[in-house]
């Protein structure tokens, strides 16, 4: 039986209690990337000055990222990075 939040002990709620299990029961699992600072990354769109790949300068909730053709750097969130990515060139000399 799945328990849900609800203020009343008599009243239901449609949200479940875990952000992983679906409103069918499901779990969802989510995957994460393995991305580092200093990693190349390919992305699916190119930038306006041409280039596909993008450095990571920060990661967290956002990723810093500063494209490798001009040196422009943006902020964009992770799942929309994560979303976009193609390919993963790692740096080694961060290891």
């Amino acid at each position: 039986m799945r328990r849900c939040l609800g203020r009343e002990p008599g009243r239901r709620s449609l949200r479940p209690i875990s952000k992983a299990m679906a409103f069918d029961g499901r779990t969802v699992t989510e995957v994460i990337m393995d991305i580092r600072v200093g990693d190349i990354i390919k992305m699916k769109k190119k930038h306006p000055c041409g280039s596909f790949e993008w450095e990571v300068l920060r990661i967290g909730a956002d990723f810093r990222l500063k494209c490798t053709g001009c040196g422009h750097q943006i902020m964009i969130p992770r799942p929309q990075a994560e979303k976009n990515i193609r390919g993963i060139t790692r740096n080694t000399e961060t290891l």
